[in-house]
């Protein structure tokens, strides 16, 4: 009797164990999936001062992506040209809800 009881609680331990093992995968790799996920949606604009134009870069890859004169200028134009981005400006986020633009503009 004490064999089946010390069998069945190692068998209980052994459960346990790998039970918390797969749901720290699966969670580590939804993680994974939503970092990808947002990377790719948020992007990161850096102004620059032109004369009299504001000019909005990519900050990670330094892509040219809109000028302007102002900033509610750039934020439309950046808005209407990629809708389903989400964009820091000044470490403040925006997006085309935020705006009211529409996406087929």
């Amino acid at each position: 009797m004490d064999q089946i009881i010390n069998l069945v609680g190692t068998l209980y331990i052994i459960y346990f164990v790998l039970s918390w093992l797969i749901r720290q995968h699966v969670q580590k790799a939804a993680v994974e999936d939503l970092k990808s996920h947002l990377d790719e949606k948020i992007r990161v604009v850096r102004l620059e001062k032109y004369e009299d134009f504001l000019l909005a870069y990519d900050e990670e890859n330094n892509n040219f992506l809109g000028q302007g004169t102002t900033e509610i200028e750039i934020k439309e134009r950046l808005m209407s040209r990629f809708p389903d981005k989400i964009f820091l400006l000044n470490k403040q986020p925006f997006s085309a809800q935020e705006l009211n633009i529409p996406k087929n503009l």
